[in-house]
Formats: C-alpha cells, sequence, structure tokens
C-alpha cells in the first residue's frame, strides 16, 4: 500500500530527518547532477528542503517566497516535499521481520524501487509564461528513501518513507509538481 502526504512547512520538513532515525539513501534520477553521495547527508537533505543546491547553494527553482496572502489568510507558497510511504502488508511485515526472512525484505525493496521508477517518468513541470498553463516532462526528481521495521505504536511494520523533492533544471518561470 502506498500513502501520500504533502509537506507544505518548511519547519516541519526541517523535522523529517530527526523523525526518520534511521540512515537514508538517495535513490537516482536527480542525485547524480547533485552530486550526492548514496547516503542522504542531514545537510543535503534540509539544503533541499530550502530549495537550495547543497553543493552551490543556488536556488533549485523559480519561486522563492516560502508563504502568500490569499483571501487575507496566509498561506503556503510552495509544495517542500512529498512523503510517500510503501508498507507491507501485516502479516507479510511479520514473516519478513519476526521470522527474519531477507527475501521478503528485499522483494519490498524492489517493489519500492520499481513503483519509484515509475514515478520518474510521470514528473512533470508546471510551466506557466504568457498566460499559459502547461506541464512539461522533467523526469527530474531526487527521492530520499528510509526504510524501518517498526510503526510510531512500536508494532513490526515494514514500511519505506520515500521523500520526494523535484527540483526544477531550469530557471523559468515554473513551479514543480509530481
Amino acid at each position: 500500500m502506498v500513502t501520500a502526504k504533502t509537506q507544505y512547512s518548511l519547519n516541519n520538513a526541517q523535522s523529517y530527518f530527526t523523525e526518520l532515525p534511521s540512515a537514508g539513501d538517495w535513490f537516482c534520477f536527480g542525485a547524480q547532477s547533485l552530486e550526492f553521495n548514496v547516503k542522504i547527508r542531514e545537510a543535503d537533505f534540509l539544503a533541499l528542503f530550502e530549495n537550495e543546491s547543497p553543493k552551490s547553494s543556488n536556488c533549485l527553482t523559480q519561486r522563492t517566497n516560502l508563504v502568500r496572502e490569499q483571501d487575507g489568510e496566509t498561506t503556503a507558497n510552495r509544495r517542500i516535499l512529498y512523503d510517500f510511504t510503501f508498507s507491507a502488508p501485516k502479516s507479510v511485515s511479520l514473516l519478513a521481520l519476526v521470522a527474519d526472512d531477507r527475501r521478503i525484505i528485499e522483494a519490498h525493496n524492489r517493489a519500492v524501487q520499481t513503483a519509484l521508477a515509475e514515478f520518474y517518468f510521470f514528473a512533470v513541470t508546471r510551466v506557466r509564461k504568457c498566460q499559459a498553463d502547461n506541464s512539461r516532462f522533467t523526469r527530474n526528481v531526487i527521492y530520499g528513501l528510509f526504510t524501518h521495521d517498526t510503526s510510531l505504536a512500536l508494532d513490526t511494520h515494514l514500511h519505506t518513507h520515500c521523500i520526494l523533492e523535484q527540483p526544477s533544471s531550469e530557471k523559468e518561470e515554473n513551479s514543480s509538481k509530481v
């Protein structure tokens, strides 16, 4: 099962690294262009939330303002991240973790990577230019993967958080989305 959560708050997004205590790995399609190592470093992870390239501190997207006024209220102006959580069913989690069956854990990891490879093909950016509102495929996404073996209630639960950031590779009048 996959659940998705969009994070609009920079403060909440910054707490993700401490809430996801297991070591994480970068996954394909964008990590190479930013010269990341395979293992996630906290400074790189947090720089993405600030909309900055960790190596150069350059802005990754056109949109730099985090909030805007709308109908007299302050609202988020950009999505900071997406958290796609891939969860194995309870029975599968028990077999994998209690029975210590590495084959099931490896199958879970392959399933997550297969799903993320499909996400890559549908990654687009919205281009707003000259009164137009179009989409353009970018296939430019960065995933941070964090696999856990327990739920917040400390029940046996095999699941992987896929923290997705989609940088824009071009400086146009655009905003990113998946």
